[in-house]
């Protein structure tokens, strides 16, 4: 975005185009809807409020110039979810940390 008060309003929004963009692409994945990422990224800034039109276009038009794709690669699209440890608060107020149980391989006996 080649306007810099219309690009950081966008940077302040990225944190909400990206949680909801994550919502849509992980129905997406669950109902095995074939959505391309631009299309959602597209209807997802569209409804964000906060900056003008030739900021989004000009946004798409990167957008609609790189390889994205999110279906096919649950390895790589759900990773971070599974890998990442989950962070809680106690009681007290620290932050506590509990890394999530892998899976056991199975060993295929001779």
């Amino acid at each position: 975005v080649t306007d810099d008060g219309e690009r950081a309003r966008m940077l302040a929004k990225l944190p909400e185009i990206e949680a909801q963009t994550r919502e849509r692409m992980t129905a997406a994945v669950a109902a095995k809807d074939k959505t391309p990422l631009p299309e959602i990224i597209r209807d997802v800034t569209n409804s964000v409020d906060g900056f003008s039109e030739t900021a989004k276009a000009e946004f798409f038009d990167v957008i609609e110039k790189q390889p994205l794709a999110y279906q096919g690669v649950n390895a790589i699209f759900k990773s971070a979810e599974k890998k990442s440890p989950i962070r809680r608060r106690s009681s007290s107020g620290s932050t506590t940390t509990r890394i999530r149980p892998t899976r056991r391989r199975r060993r295929c006996g001779t």
